[in-house]
């Protein structure tokens, strides 16, 4: 899990609905918003229950695509909030494709340093 301060609370989390650019691929759909500040980038995941019923499963896909970031964090640039949301075809794939295109989506929004 990412420390509390590289996650997006509820109330900031509410107003990003509608904003920001969009990046698709085969697995997550991720929304970066632009902020004012140099702040640490920092990160949501939402699971919907048409990925999976069992909450189970679905705290296990958030925990992977969590662990991802965790593993690309140092090299993140600051000054963004970013909502990654999970597809169905995320529950069948393995760790190491899932960080191949976390890596991916955080290059073609231009996050890395």
């Amino acid at each position: 899990m990412l420390p509390k301060a590289r996650r997006i609370d509820k109330t900031t989390f509410k107003t990003l609905t509608g904003r920001g650019m969009s990046y698709h691929s085969p697995l997550l759909f991720l929304s970066v918003y632009k902020t004012n500040t140099e702040k640490p980038t920092r990160f949501a995941v939402l699971c919907s229950k048409k990925v999976s019923n069992r909450a189970v499963d679905r705290n296990r896909q958030r925990r992977r695509v969590y662990r991802g970031i965790q593993m690309v964090l140092p090299r993140i640039t600051p000054g963004f909030l970013c909502v990654f949301t999970l597809k169905k075809e995320a529950k069948d794939s393995s760790f190491d494709e899932l960080f191949v295109v976390i890596e991916s989506i955080l290059r073609q929004a231009n996050l890395f340093m």
